[in-house]
């Protein structure tokens, strides 16, 4: 594969789905909201001589996913794919005991996390028929 690929939120400790797509030969780009996390998964992946570019992005916010996605395009050319997988489940709790910003925090991104990525990598492709992003 000699694509460019754009994953969200991705932490190669408990996912594989980044390492992958660069094993094929795709350039990956990875964005999450926790800067050192975002930085210690892109080193795994240069160590390995992967082509990498680390963001930090907030999905709930636009202009972030705007610019890491602007980035994105910036640093290999195109935008091939985008998978999106960021997203924030609450520990199990009583919901008298649940903080409602906490809650209102985990619906943010997880509503933000299908939308927002996708309609950005959209003002990169041309008009024709695009693959719909998978997102976990």
């Amino acid at each position: 594969m000699s694509g460019r690929f754009r994953a969200g939120r991705c932490r190669l400790r408990r996912g594989a789905t980044a390492r992958a797509f660069a094993r094929s030969g795709a350039a990956v780009a990875l964005a999450d909201v926790n800067e050192s996390a975002v930085n210690t998964a892109a080193k795994q992946l240069t160590d390995e001589s992967h082509q990498v570019l680390a963001l930090t992005c907030d999905v709930t916010e636009e202009d972030h996913v705007a610019t890491a996605v602007d980035r994105t395009v910036e640093t290999f050319g195109r935008l091939d794919t985008a998978y999106s997988n960021a997203g924030i489940q609450i520990p199990p709790a009583d919901a008298a005991d649940e903080p409602a910003e906490q809650v209102d925090r985990a619906n943010a991104v997880n509503r933000a996390r299908a939308h927002r990525p996708r309609r950005q990598a959209a003002v990169h492709h041309p008009p024709r028929p695009v693959a719909s992003a998978p997102y976990t």
